[in-house]
């Protein structure tokens, strides 16, 4: 949450860092224009999206605002969070590390909320969006 309002960032991906604490990494590119409102963020919340919900990873690819558009209310600490995703990771920062042209953001999870209809998770692999593949059953 900023003093303007929401804002988003579409990640291609975020790491487990540890269980005791509970961490997760990201590392958005310094050259955002998104980066240091998230460098300097107290609460964040990481959205894993279901395959459908291209359309809001390709918005806040390009735009961090709008989130009037796909719905969203404030996360247990604040951080606006998406209605309609298959996961939710909200997260205070705990502590931020230069690394080349990136930051890596360390967050300390504090909530996780997973859906309870499942569905294929929206996956960025080479440039392209897809869905993820259930694997298939080693016993056939």
């Amino acid at each position: 949450m900023t003093e303007r309002g929401p804002i988003g960032m579409t990640a291609n991906s975020f790491s487990s860092v540890s269980l005791d604490p509970p961490l997760v990494l990201w590392s958005p590119a310094i050259s955002s224009r998104r980066h240091d409102a998230f460098a300097d963020a107290t609460d964040f919340c990481i959205h894993v999206l279901r395959a459908e919900q291209l359309d809001l990873a390709t918005h806040f690819a390009t735009n961090g605002e709008g989130f009037e558009t796909f719905g969203w209310v404030p996360g247990p600490g604040g951080a606006p969070t998406l209605a309609g995703c298959l996961a939710e990771f909200h997260c205070q920062t705990h502590a931020l590390h230069p690394a080349g042209d990136h930051s890596v953001i360390l967050g300390r999870v504090c909530h996780v909320r997973q859906a309870t209809d499942t569905g294929p998770g929206l996956l960025f692999e080479r440039g392209r969006f897809g869905a993820f593949a259930p694997a298939p059953d080693p016993a056939t």
